[in-house]
């Protein structure tokens, strides 16, 4: 009797058992369903893009000089005023020369004596009466006054103003009767060559880096609202603006925009460095914490586990955020767009069946 008992014990411990080995799977489904969270991944385009860049000057003109007297004294004649046209060599501004022509003539004087001392001191030296030093003082006394007599007819020829090109008068920085030491701007000039006109943007030191002379370049300005001229890179700078810490970049200017341009007068470009690049594009919402230029994206590899990627933001494409990573990852995998908030490293996914954002 005590068997029988023993044995029916036995086989509802056994039918307990194996109940609970058959409700297990289906326990560990619930939860694994529970932890899995539902996301949509669409394919990452690849795209080979021109990297272009943005950036804005002045225009001005390699024929741009500031006149200025060698001396100074009273501005007498300042006949020219802003906008004037002048030809070369004209006379466009005249100290007193009341002043500057005495100096002249004092140096004349001066020179004339040490002249005539030199003579007698030779003569009187070949009579054996004037010995050897008095005649080196002499001929030292004359070198002397000959070289003050220059310079006096130099800062005298140098009393005037005269255009170094045809040009147009830019800017007229003082008036008449004024007093002016030397060196002290009076005109600014532009001159007319056609060839000399440019526009100096300035870029970043990446973008600097990227740009080589004979780029081509797209540019506007306000004299042309509407329209976009052709250009080329014809210069870049070696040293940054200490001011800025930016770097210019030189682009000529054709002949159809130089008419209507003036020394000082903004404009923009757009320079195509030779060369593409190759970037990925994502959709903006996939991109996630983004700072700067850097950024993090979830892919997933059809294995049901989200990768957080962290990937650098190149710029903003036509239909998304153009990035860069390793092609070997990003070719492979597919970009998780909706649900990516709720993810992190490592989270169990599912892909939603019905997806219907292959294209962005």
């Amino acid at each position: 009797m005590k068997d029988i008992k023993s044995l029916f014990l036995l086989t509802g411990i056994l039918a307990i058992l194996l109940s609970c080995q058959q409700n297990q799977p289906q326990e560990m489904d619930i939860i694994a369903t529970k932890d899995t969270i539902l996301v949509t991944t669409i394919p990452i385009k690849e795209e080979v893009i021109q990297k272009q860049i943005h950036a804005s000057g002045q225009f001005s003109t390699d024929e741009t000089a500031i006149l200025a007297f060698k001396t100074g004294g009273i501005a007498e004649e300042l006949p020219f005023e802003e906008g004037d046209y002048v030809r070369k060599d004209e006379v466009l501004g005249r100290l007193n020369m009341t002043e500057i022509n005495a100096l002249v003539n004092k140096a004349e004087i001066g020179f004339e004596k040490a002249q005539r001392d030199f003579l007698r001191t030779q003569n009187l030296f070949k009579d054996n009466v004037a010995t050897r030093e008095q005649r080196q003082n002499a001929k030292t006394a004359m070198d002397l006054a000959t070289e003050e007599l220059e310079t006096a007819r130099f800062n005298q020829s140098h009393s005037t103003i005269k255009a170094p090109y045809n040009g147009y008068i830019a800017q007229k920085l003082i008036t008449s009767g004024q007093i002016v030491s030397g060196g002290t701007p009076v005109y600014a000039i532009n001159g007319l060559n056609t060839q000399s006109w440019r526009l100096k943007v300035h870029v970043s030191d990446r973008d600097w880096a990227a740009i080589s002379p004979g780029d081509s370049a797209h540019i506007s300005a306000g004299s042309f609202p509407d329209k976009t001229f052709f250009s080329k890179v014809s210069k870049k700078a070696k040293l940054s603006d200490p001011m800025t810490g930016t770097f210019w970049i030189e682009l000529s200017i054709p002949s159809s925009l130089q008419k209507n341009l003036a020394s000082g007068m903004f404009g923009t470009a757009t320079l195509f460095p030779d060369g593409n690049s190759s970037s990925w594009e994502v959709p903006h919402e996939s991109v996630l914490d983004a700072n700067g230029n850097t950024g993090y994206i979830f892919i997933t590899n059809g294995n049901n586990i989200a990768q957080q990627l962290k990937i650098q933001i190149t710029g903003i494409g036509e239909n998304g955020i153009l990035i860069q990573g390793n092609p070997d990852i990003l070719g492979n995998a597919q970009l998780i767009v909706d649900g990516s908030a709720y993810l992190k490293q490592g989270s169990l996914v599912r892909v939603a069946v019905d997806n219907q954002s292959n294209i962005y």
